[in-house]
């Protein structure tokens, strides 16, 4: 299902999320500036740190699902379930262009 409308979103998402990761990595890396000097400033900081970590962490997964989802794109395997080898819903496409399981799959994956 090579689709060039959906390789585009991707590669817009993908540019979004890269962007989004180097600002995170930037104020983690207090580029922008050293710590406060005033010590509860400083456990403010240190708590926003912790945020920015996990914000980081769920950037980084979420990009990595999508340059799965443009390298099935590539291989033309892309909306084709990984589980069962059915199609994968329009709809959840839509709403999860990096989708690599159908409804069902999932939901059976939930319940377990």
């Amino acid at each position: 299902m090579k689709n060039p409308v959906i390789s585009r979103k991707l590669a817009l998402l993908q540019s979004e999320l890269s962007d989004r990761l180097e600002r995170v990595e930037m104020d983690r890396g207090r580029r922008n500036g050293g710590l406060p000097a005033d010590f509860s400033d400083q456990a403010v900081q240190r708590a926003n740190d912790e945020v920015l970590d996990r914000l980081a962490e769920s950037t980084r997964a979420e990009l990595a699902q999508i340059r799965h989802a443009l390298s099935r794109l590539e291989r033309d395997e892309f909306g084709v379930c990984e589980v069962c080898g059915g199609t994968i819903e329009a709809d959840r496409l839509h709403a999860v262009p990096y989708a690599t399981a159908c409804r069902h799959c999932v939901q059976v994956a939930q319940s377990a």
